[in-house]
């Protein structure tokens, strides 16, 4: 069952508005912009699926900073962002426009051809760990390595804090050549 809305609404914005991947929708069959920036989205394939029932009209789309959109904001490389992309396009045919970038013909036609193969996998949650049980392979560590009080910590205060420009130079490093 989904609620229908009488409306003629054509843009909903709901950045920063903490939504989730399994998100209950009212049916807008004229919505055609949607922007869910800076939520908690981390299942693309679910929440597609609602939005997808929800919005059949959709032509502009901006996921940017949810875990589920892996870019540059997230700390992703843009291979990562190009995948989801053909996915997100391959599970939505009629957009026009995805996050920050118009979608062309090319990249529509990939899509369309290897979009059901870029599944965007996610982390396993701390719940959906297995911990093994037993006595540990590692021994414990011994006791007599420092007497207490002779620790050699240090904690201190600075006046400098370091923003990073004054090493302008590492701006031009790319994750690919580290």
């Amino acid at each position: 069952y989904q609620r229908r809305v009488r409306t003629k609404l054509q843009t909903l914005i709901l950045d920063a508005n903490e939504l989730v991947s399994e998100q209950d929708f009212p049916l807008l069959p004229e919505l055609e912009t949607l922007w869910v920036n800076n939520n908690k989205i981390d299942d693309i394939a679910v929440f597609l699926n609602a939005v997808s029932k929800a919005f059949p009209a959709l032509k502009y789309l901006s996921m940017l900073k949810n875990p589920a959109c892996p870019n540059y904001f997230v700390g992703k490389e843009d291979d990562d962002y190009q995948r989801y992309r053909y996915y997100v396009l391959h599970r939505m045919k009629n957009l026009k426009f995805l996050d920050a970038a118009l979608v062309d013909p090319k990249e529509r036609k990939e899509a369309a051809r290897v979009g059901h193969l870029m599944v965007v996998t996610r982390e396993a949650k701390p719940k959906d760990v297995v911990q093994e049980t037993g006595p540990s392979p590692y021994g414990d560590l011994p006791q007599d390595l420092r007497k207490e009080g002779q620790a050699q910590a240090t904690f201190g205060v600075c006046r400098y804090v370091y923003y990073g420009r004054q090493s302008e130079g590492n701006r031009f490093i790319l994750n690919t050549d580290l």
